[in-house]
């Protein structure tokens, strides 16, 4: 019979052993404070350290006062200096840190049964409602993670938040406690993210946990009968597909168990003459699961099951036969949609277009019947390439519209691996596009185009030669550099040079300046940091104020068009800008401006943002309406200062305007241009 310890259900009392043998470690706030002072190297103000664990300066003292002499007994010690704040210093290496290892290994064990943060806590009172199949109390809950009632309405308040993002509710059923309601298909959604898809998984909570002995005694069992049918039809998913579907049909089994009746999972949208071969492969699979763990899977069950197997499938150039009209025609229109919004042409990257078709033929399975796909490499993807991000984000809004469902980041995140690539490829790193504009003759035009190739070689992408009269029908911003051998009178922002047809010394020499020095250098950079534009101690209580003040702020500065606001909202529902770090980058669905800004809020208090983080450091971005090198470079910075940590616990200590600066520069001349890129 399972006995509740401490929230967790437990197949037997000799847990409660381990469980008390565990409490009589090292807390978890204690070893947070003694990680984070090694980690720091240095002097770490008490202050940020205490922000940084959610915890008050007092506590942070009385911890410091009972830790100290723990580690003195493994060769550290523990220092206070005034205006620097506190340090751990290693006096023995190797006994440190194997104690350090040993305390690390016990300690996330602890967490998920001894949540010490608020969303530790928030992802416990998750699980505790998705695991159990009676409502639960708040008075046991409030018992079980040892806080009070207060505390426990505030944490209730970001479940309730959470929830709704799987279209989930908190009832509070008279006299029984409180429960989670909503669609089957939901719910197995979010117990797969809480439960499966997290350290959970991984942790001594959840060996001990019947959900965790449940999936010991079946996982392979079913990973065997999915396999087995996967290779008598011939039939390819990809790993995480797999992985997905055997999870989705261990959480079928195991709250089938918790509520005999069965959940409903029949709202399943599927061409059945179209998949017969996917519908068949679902029974089989039930049926070999049923001989496997004698557990019966219900015939309304078999078509999500379908929906999994269609939404993995892992399709490759002898499948290209495969793609259905619809999905051609989409990405096809897609493309328009893309160039007719941002201007930038995919038509003829026959890969891209082929990777695309294969990639959104399953993907319209998922989406339609709201089966997730998860996606690992969702927050490097967002951090490394914002420009291929956004542009999904884009095509995803414009898709869901088409298809009529919603499209989750997770989706969108796939998509930027795509865009990512072919952006990348339209223009090679550190080569330039050159307009050569002559009078009128195609001779000079010519020799002009031969001495700047005789020059530069392949430091030239293409050169593209023009009459002054051809000019005014063209789109400017597509040059990083003209080079004009008559006076240039048209206003535009790319540079201009004007030399004479045969390049005398000093041409070659203002033309070499051009190649090698940077088309936006960081004094040019930096100037998109207006102080007008900079809020030092925001008050903003939520991400929606704080959005708002820094969009008025930039108003007042510059001009923005009237729905700028709008677009950034807009752009925030259809994914979260948070970053990292504790930071966000919000910014409108399109590129609205004529110059480069970046609004820049540092908050008293942290707010919590539209995916319920908390955010310290907001960055609204406006950027122009036209790409240029200078753009990549701004953007590059601002990614490298969020994710340099050092640099962000500086700026804690002060944030004030003059030293956010000085902290860029520093961020801007250790920057490698060699950085290897990852979507490559």
């Amino acid at each position: 019979m399972d006995t509740w310890i401490n929230g967790v259900v437990c197949a037997d009392l000799s847990v409660l052993q381990k469980t008390l043998e565990v409490s009589e470690m090292m807390d978890v706030r204690s070893f947070d404070v003694i990680d984070s002072l090694y980690r720091e190297k240095g002097y770490l103000d008490g202050d940020e350290l205490a922000s940084s664990l959610d915890i008050s300066t007092r506590t942070l003292r009385d911890i410091i006062k009972d830790v100290r002499e723990h580690v003195e007994q493994y060769g550290a010690t523990i220092s206070y200096k005034n205006n620097f704040g506190y340090r751990l210093e290693v006096h023995q290496k190797t006994l440190f840190e194997s104690f350090l290892a040993q305390e690390k290994k016990n300690i996330e064990n602890m967490r998920f049964d001894y949540p010490v943060t608020s969303d530790e806590r928030c992802d416990y009172i998750i699980r505790r409602f998705l695991l159990s199949s009676t409502p639960v109390k708040s008075d046991d809950l409030c018992e079980e993670l040892g806080i009070s009632k207060t505390t426990f309405a505030q944490d209730l308040r970001h479940v309730r938040q959470i929830l709704s993002r799987y279209e989930l509710q908190v009832e509070v059923q008279s006299k029984k406690g409180l429960a989670v309601s909503g669609s089957e298909k939901n719910m197995q959604s979010c117990m797969a993210d809480f439960v499966f898809y997290n350290d959970f998984a991984s942790s001594a909570s959840f060996t001990t946990h019947s959900i965790g002995q449940f999936c010991r005694q079946y996982e392979q069992k079913i990973r065997t009968c999915v396999n087995r049918v996967l290779s008598d039809n011939d039939y390819h998913m990809t790993d995480l597909g797999i992985n997905n579907l055997v999870v989705h049909i261990l959480i079928t089994l195991y709250r089938g168990q918790m509520d005999p009746s069965k959940p409903d999972l029949s709202d399943v949208k599927i061409n059945e003459d179209e998949y017969r071969l996917e519908i068949s492969m679902a029974q089989q699979m039930a049926d070999l699961v049923a001989d496997y763990t004698g557990m019966t899977l219900l015939e309304e069950e078999l078509g999500f099951i379908a929906v999994h197997i269609i939404g993995s499938r892992l399709f490759s150039r002898e499948d290209e036969n495969l793609i259905s009209m619809e999905t051609l025609n989409l990405v096809r229109d897609l493309f328009e949609e893309i160039r007719r919004h941002y201007g930038i042409s995919f038509f003829d990257d026959m890969e891209l277009f082929a990777l695309m078709c294969m990639h959104m033929e399953p993907m319209i399975q998922r989406v339609r019947n709201g089966i997730p796909m998860r996606n690992p490499l969702l927050d490097t993807i967002k951090s490394e390439n914002p420009n291929g991000y956004d542009l999904a984000v884009y095509a995803c809004r414009w898709l869901s519209q088409r298809l009529n469902a919603s499209i989750d980041e997770n989706e969108m995140g796939y998509m930027a691996l795509h865009f990512g690539i072919a952006l990348d490829g339209m223009k090679k790193p550190g080569q330039k596009r050159v307009l050569a504009v002559c009078a009128s003759g195609v001779g000079t035009s010519r020799m002009l185009k031969y001495n700047l190739e005789k020059l530069f070689g392949n430091s030239v992408e293409s050169i593209t030669t023009a009459r002054m009269s051809e000019v005014t029908q063209m789109d400017l911003s597509e040059y990083d550099l003209i080079v004009t051998t008559v006076p240039f009178d048209y206003p535009v922002s790319t540079r201009v040079i004007q030399v004479g047809c045969y390049l005398s010394q000093s041409d070659q020499d203002a033309l070499r300046n051009a190649f090698t020095a940077s088309s936006d250098n960081a004094d040019q950079l930096i100037r998109a940091f207006d102080p007008a534009m900079y809020i030092e101690n925001g008050d903003a209580e939520t991400w929606q104020q704080a959005v708002e003040q820094l969009c008025k702020g930039m108003s007042s500065c510059i001009n923005i068009p009237d729905d700028f606001l709008k677009l950034t909202m807009d752009r925030e529902m259809l994914s979260s800008t948070y970053i990292g770090n504790r930071c966000a980058v919000p910014h409108p669905t399109s590129v609205v401006l004529e110059e480069n800004r970046i609004a820049v809020m540092h908050l008293k208090k942290p707010v919590v943002w539209s995916n319920g983080k908390r955010v310290e450091w907001v960055f609204l971005i406006g950027m122009k309406r036209y790409e240029d090198a200078g753009s990549d470079q701004l953007i590059h910075a601002l990614y490298e200062l969020i994710g340099d940590g050092n640099a962000l616990r500086q700026l804690k200590l002060d944030a004030s305007y003059d030293h956010f600066i000085r902290i860029l520069q520093s961020v801007l001349s250790v920057q490698s241009e060699a950085e290897d890129d990852f979507f490559r």
